[in-house]
């Protein structure tokens, strides 16, 4: 990792480095993935999602969203990007760091594309797997379907807390979402 300093900052639609933000997101996600620009920060808000930029000293590298419900002990982030030209440099893991004593004694979740062998882009999975299995998610076995798209399941501090996850689900922002939860074989 590089010497230079590594921050988390909270960011919302008036910030300074709000649109770069935004820039950041649109490049890092495919548009089947992402909210639409025009709606994000009304729909982080509308469900009570915690925006932060990531820096490296003043430079905005990054960003991490996370939606906290410690009342069930769930912390799921919903997106974590760095930057293209930033990416490899040890950034993201020192973000994820940097995150755990913000929530403390929460199960961190969070969905991703499934590692499929068969999938055009498996390399890049694989490589974003093996990143967050180097930073205390392990693979859970189970996978989530909504709005059209599947994902696979990675959390922190197994096992996967999968009832206290749920109720993020029956929220009232959340209802329209109704994920459907599925079994993900796993290598033995």
């Amino acid at each position: 990792m590089n010497d230079n300093k590594i921050t988390l900052h909270s960011i919302d639609r008036n910030h300074l480095d709000a649109t770069k933000l935004l820039e950041i997101y649109e490049k890092s996600f495919p548009e089947s993935e992402r909210i639409a620009s025009t709606l994000y920060y009304d729909m982080l808000e509308e469900y009570a999602i915690d925006i932060y930029g990531i820096y490296e000293d003043t430079t905005l590298v990054g960003l991490v969203n996370m939606m906290p419900r410690q009342h069930n002990g769930i912390t799921y982030i919903w997106f974590l990007a760095i930057a293209e030209n930033f990416r490899d440099k040890g950034i993201g893991g020192k973000a994820i760091e940097l995150l755990k004593p913000l929530y403390p004694n929460c199960q961190f979740v969070l969905d991703m594309e499934p590692l499929d062998p068969l999938s055009e882009n498996y390399q890049e999975r694989l490589r974003r797997t093996r990143f967050y299995e180097r930073h205390g998610f392990v693979r859970t076995g189970r996978g989530m379907k909504y709005f059209g798209q599947s994902f696979e399941i990675m959390c922190t501090n197994p096992p996967f807390r999968e009832a206290d996850f749920r109720k993020h689900y029956v929220e009232p922002a959340f209802v329209e979402w109704n994920p459907e939860f599925f079994d993900i074989t796993l290598p033995q």
